[in-house]
């Protein structure tokens, strides 16, 4: 099929003076839908991975594509960004890590299938495949060691300071302790896991069974603190809540305290949660991207795109998502417009953001980093398909379905 190019168009957050960047800029020129993006926590970088393994990576203040990095062969099916490197899974079945200083990108951990998730801490990148296998790798170098195995695929990974949390599609959710210590089952679900997140005291879990499940990290049992009427799809953990989206369309918002669960917005079906200090943001098949208050408020529509949201992520300044359309919006979260900041051949499966750039990967295998300040996207890395990314201090990690990271 013949590719096209679409220029990308940049509106800055409306806080950055005006003599810094310019109101309405050209990014650049990039081709196909994106799978997954990420953004830097401080607003200035954009990951973004599409269909053809492309990272791309963006300097939003200088208007530059500071990379197009060719991480994998085929899809990126998750992205995560970090203040020095951005991570991204693929069906090519790599995990891909790629510094953020321009260096070249590195298959640091290979899966027997696809890559589903990967997730960037301070020492390691976890990636979890649809081999059963989750594995932990450092980043400062050293082969990746299978730290826990589900009885089939693993949907999602988590790191914390001390744990790496995975769910699967045996519906067990385990705890692995990142000094070698054994994993344990802390919950159990009916059905597969589509989605866990760490927390300081706790990790949450969400499952096809509709149920969210709390459970210390000290060792207690878990806890349903919400149920939705379908399955859940996604839950974001923050210091008060959890936050959870299902196929209902509900997103719902648990404080962590032990009182009852709110619904704060809908959608037909929910695809992605992302939890801030201030705010819940969610995606969903009716292509709407939403930004609800904490404090309590009506949910506002911030951005949206042709066809279902994939993925969300939420910063100090931004929202990012990434959708069926291969289209990266970033919108500030203070009201100003959302800017098509990236664009993949195929749909965006994962967005990541950081301090200083939004990482995505897509259908085309490309992982995307892009500088939140403008700038165009950079390929950092290729897959066969990416998966799932991850942005960490100085990397950008990535898992594909050809088993490489």
């Amino acid at each position: 099929m013949a590719e096209s190019r679409r220029n990308i168009v940049v509106r800055p957050d409306p806080a950055v003076p005006t003599t810094t960047v310019p109101r309405r800029f050209h990014v650049a020129a990039v081709m196909g839908p994106p799978n997954s993006v990420a953004l830097s926590r401080d607003g200035t970088l954009l990951a973004v991975g599409d269909e053809y393994g492309q990272v791309l990576l963006y300097d939003l203040l200088s208007r530059q594509m500071l990379r197009r990095i060719p991480a994998h062969f085929g899809r990126v099916l998750s992205v995560a960004l970090g203040d020095r490197h951005v991570a991204s899974g693929g069906s090519d079945e790599r995990v891909m890590l790629t510094p953020l200083s321009g260096s070249i990108p590195a298959e640091v951990a290979r899966h027997d299938r696809g890559v589903d998730s990967v997730a960037l801490g301070d020492r390691y990148v976890a990636s979890g495949g649809r081999d059963g296998r989750v594995l932990l790798t450092p980043l400062g170098g050293g082969v990746p060691a299978e730290v826990a195995r589900h009885d089939d695929g693993v949907w999602s990974v988590a790191i914390g300071d001390r744990h790496v949390a995975s769910g699967g599609t045996d519906g067990r959710v385990l705890l692995t302790p990142l000094d070698g210590g054994v994993p344990a089952e802390v919950a159990r679900h009916d059905d597969d896991v589509w989605s866990v997140a760490i927390g300081d005291r706790h990790v949450a879990s969400g499952g096809d069974d509709g149920r969210v499940l709390l459970t210390p990290l000290d060792g207690g049992a878990p806890a349903e603190v919400a149920r939705h009427g379908r399955g859940v799809r996604s839950v974001a953990l923050g210091d008060r809540h959890v936050a959870s989206g299902g196929r209902d369309g509900r997103v719902l918002l648990t404080p962590l305290d032990g009182d009852v669960a709110t619904e704060v917005a809908r959608h037909d079906q929910v695809r992605s949660v992302a939890l801030g200090d201030r705010h819940v943001a969610s995606g969903g098949d009716d292509g709407r991207v939403l930004l609800t208050p904490l404090g309590g408020g009506a949910p506002a529509e911030v951005a949206r795109h042709d066809r279902w949201v994939n993925s969300v992520a939420l910063g100090d300044r931004h929202v990012a998502s990434g959708g069926l359309d291969g289209r990266v919006l970033l919108t500030p979260l203070d009201g100003g417009e959302p800017a098509e900041v990236a664009r993949h051949d195929g749909w965006v499966t994962s967005v990541a953001l950081g301090d200083r750039h939004v990482a995505s990967g897509g259908g085309d295998g490309r992982v995307l980093l892009t500088p939140l300040g403008g700038g165009a996207p950079a390929e950092v890395a290729r897959h066969d398909q990416v998966r799932s990314v991850a942005l960490g201090d100085r990397h950008v990690a990535s898992g594909g379905r050809d088993g490489r990271g």
